[in-house]
């Protein structure tokens, strides 16, 4: 018999206690126009102290990976490993060897450069010496590495770089910037990390701006795209850093391992993607991620889009045996859960799209639900202290644990907070469409973080 999880949505009047409430935000100012809702659970009672529209189905941002990450550690579990290979067409022997290289992967977010040189020194320990065959890649055609309704201002930054079956370096390129003298000024392009492994043309438009502005660079790419547009400004000062993302890492990740082999003196022919494994392969050596239990942690405590996405990929592949999102899936594990799913819709794991929807409601059941599973309530960073939040309540450390989510028009908070009297509470609060930047929207959310643990 399928057992339901049920959030009880008493009020505290209703059982004659003093009412405590947050109806205050609604008549904020600068929140007048903007769209919000929010819920706060007894985590004890499972009692509602608290509501407004939490029933209401919000974009939630990065408060999304919490969905992801629950997910994942239910169902893959909390030693679940990613695996990136290498293998080889042939039999290997010392001297000239006649056989290609497979670089293969399955969507690991933490694979490095410094794996691939460890590979060639290796392979020139086991003895050899000339390749006479190719370093074979995934093919980059046949599958999309973003969610269709990304938008076209995120993809060529670090934070929206796409996932793709071969990661390298968090798919992260480094580029140092140097201002003009004077406000309006050229900027000049000093250096790129890791090299281009390909004839990447880069559009430099940026502009010098007053001191102290801040990074207003915007990278415009897209997937396997050899262009990238910079566009924006940078203050007067020193040099200045960026990330954008990298447009094809298995081209790059296969070029680096290449590059590291000639360093040995072992010759090799070339680079070709393939579109199906090669069989039969002999697997030389494996890189495995660190466990599930630890890459939830950067997940939620950084916010990062590209652990989660992968993350997401791995979710659904042990189910239908595709890493390919959809919301069928995901749904179908959260039916496992008996967390209600009406109104939710799952569109991409790290909250990016602007088309995900989740009410507070979903969310504070899901933190409910998920309280005793210790690995997953500890990815959750303290605010004050941690991650994304280590700027707000920092006059209350350990006292909530959040998960922060923000774009353009969107705050939101998530997660658990302990009340001096000893009361814990789980708790969501979405505000969409307001206007203004994020964090004077931060502070008005955090004066009524501090009503709740000083039970104001």
């Amino acid at each position: 018999m399928k057992v339901f999880f049920l959030l009880l949505t008493w009020t505290l009047t209703s059982l004659g206690y003093s009412q405590f409430s947050w109806k205050g935000i609604l008549q904020e100012p600068s929140l007048s126009n903007a769209s919000i809702a929010y819920q706060i659970v007894d985590l004890q009672s499972g009692i509602t102290i608290d509501q407004y529209q939490s029933n209401k189905s919000f974009t939630p941002a990065s408060t999304f990976k919490l969905l992801t990450t629950a997910l994942a550690i239910q169902n893959l579990g909390p030693n679940y490993r990613f695996e990136t290979t290498l293998s080889s067409s042939s039999p290997l022997h010392k001297g000239d060897w006649t056989g290609d290289l497979i670089l293969n992967g399955n969507y690991s977010p933490t694979f490095s450069s410094q794996v691939l040189r460890r590979w060639a020194d290796s392979l020139y320990t086991l003895g050899v010496r000339r390749i006479k065959g190719r370093i074979l890649y995934p093919s980059s055609l046949f599958y999309n590495p973003y969610p269709n309704d990304y938008a076209w201002g995120d993809m060529g930054n670090y934070y929206g770089a796409g996932t793709f079956p071969v990661n390298f370096d968090e798919n992260k390129i480094i580029l140092q910037l140097k201002p003009g003298k004077e406000v309006g000024d050229s900027v000049e392009l000093v250096s790129m990390s890791p090299l281009p492994k390909l004839s990447l043309t880069i559009l430099n438009r940026l502009q010098t701006a007053a001191i102290g502005t801040g990074d207003k660079v915007i990278v415009y790419s897209s997937p396997m795209s050899n262009t990238l547009l910079l566009e924006g400004t940078i203050p007067i000062g020193g040099l200045f850093t960026i990330k954008a993302g990298i447009p094809d890492p298995g081209f790059w990740a296969a070029s680096q391992l290449k590059d590291f082999l000639l360093e040995k003196g072992i010759e090799i022919s070339g680079l070709e993607q393939f579109r199906e494994l090669p069989k039969p392969i002999t697997v030389l050596f494996t890189q495995y991620s660190p466990p599930l239990s630890e890459l939830i942690q950067t997940t939620n405590k950084t916010s990062n889009n590209l652990y989660a996405e992968c993350i997401g990929r791995a979710l659904v592949y042990k189910h239908i045996g595709t890493y390919t999102l959809n919301g069928k899936t995901i749904g179908e594990c959260l039916d496992k859960t008996g967390l209600d799913t009406l109104g939710l819709r799952y569109r991409d794991a790290s909250g990016m799209s602007p088309l995900n929807a989740i009410s507070p409601r979903q969310l504070t059941s899901l933190l409910v639900y998920m309280k005793d599973n210790k690995d997953w309530v500890q990815s959750i960073p303290w605010a004050g202290k941690e991650g994304t939040v280590a700027g707000i309540l920092q006059n209350y450390p350990s006292q909530a644990r959040l998960k922060s989510g923000t774009m353009t028009g969107v705050t939101c908070y998530a997660g658990y907070l302990n009340a001096r009297s000893g009361s814990k509470y789980a708790l969501a609060i979405m505000v969409n469409h307001h206007e203004g930047k994020n964090k004077p929207i931060q502070r008005i959310i955090e004066k009524y973080l501090i009503q709740l643990i000083e039970n104001k």
